[in-house]
């Protein structure tokens, strides 16, 4: 496991800081890795890799298996050499999420890092009634992402075009979403967790959750606490980068990367 500690910004960074460090410590290796981050209080995001290195090259290729938002934090999986080539198994791999929300405030990101759009009274909202609400999010769903996202639009990002003011409109994306349970109901705050699969928005989960309820809500925090096949507790910090950590991450990697699916399996069965 590489160690390293990033928030959403500074992933490419702090990838690249890994990918350094991956030389160094490893000049003659060849096969996979899995590395990544963790912090006992998680104020950093993690990272997770899977990956098949071949360091004999100059140039080490580097990438990663879906990014997180930038107020994010959680798994990330990442590819150094070859096994960037298994990232696209992991970016349609099923994702387990917490995700805090608060009921009677909207915002135009769907999150709070957004300017705000309407405040609606939420006093009528009872826990029966909100856990009657989540009924629906199962299965595969119609969902519209937020427009403040990384998806694109004629080639361009729909969270660039908003900012240079220019109206777009999210088109409905076919999504699976496994369960979503309710395990803190606190009004206006309410806790989730969510197993999804690959491109959908949990952020859009909760603000449809809001109009669902006669009242409107956003997503104040959120944690990727698994990326299939890789959870939280496996990761590493970066600090933690030494030979001896990085060889058990390859073996431990080893097994990982057999779990990813075949491509003739459905993504919403993994």
């Amino acid at each position: 496991m590489l160690p390293i500690g990033c928030f959403g910004p500074d992933v490419k960074a702090d990838v690249n800081e890994v990918g350094k460090r991956a030389s160094r410590v490893l000049p003659k290796v060849n096969g996979p890795i899995e590395a990544g981050l963790s912090d006992s209080d998680l104020n950093h995001v993690q990272i997770t890799w899977s990956t098949n290195l071949n360091l004999d090259r100059e140039i080490l290729k580097i990438g990663h298996g879906g990014t997180l938002d930038s107020n994010a934090q959680g798994v990330l999986v990442v590819g150094l050499g070859d096994g960037c080539r298994l990232l696209q198994k992991a970016l349609h791999g099923i994702k387990k999420y917490q995700a805090v929300g608060e009921l009677g405030t909207a915002t135009d990101t769907f999150n709070e890092c957004g300017k705000v759009t309407q405040r609606l009274p939420y006093d009528h909202v009872t826990e029966e009634r909100f856990l009657e609400c989540l009924k629906p999010f199962h299965g595969h769903v119609d969902q519209a992402a937020p427009i403040y996202s990384a998806l694109k639009v004629g080639g361009e990002r729909m969270s660039d075009l908003a900012r240079k003011e220019i109206k777009v409109e999210a088109k409905l994306r076919r999504v699976f979403i496994k369960s979503v349970k309710c395990t803190q109901f606190s009004p206006p705050v309410f806790k989730l967790e969510i197993v999804c699969g690959g491109g959908c928005y949990t952020r859009s989960i909760v603000n449809d959750i809001g109009k669902s309820l006669d009242t409107c809500a956003h997503q104040k925090h959120l944690i990727r606490l698994e990326q299939k096949p890789f959870v939280v507790s496996e990761t590493l910090h970066l600090d933690q980068c030494n030979l001896h950590n990085v060889l058990s991450a390859i073996q431990m990697s080893s097994k990982k990367i057999n779990c990813f699916p075949s491509s003739r399996k459905r993504r919403d069965l993994w």
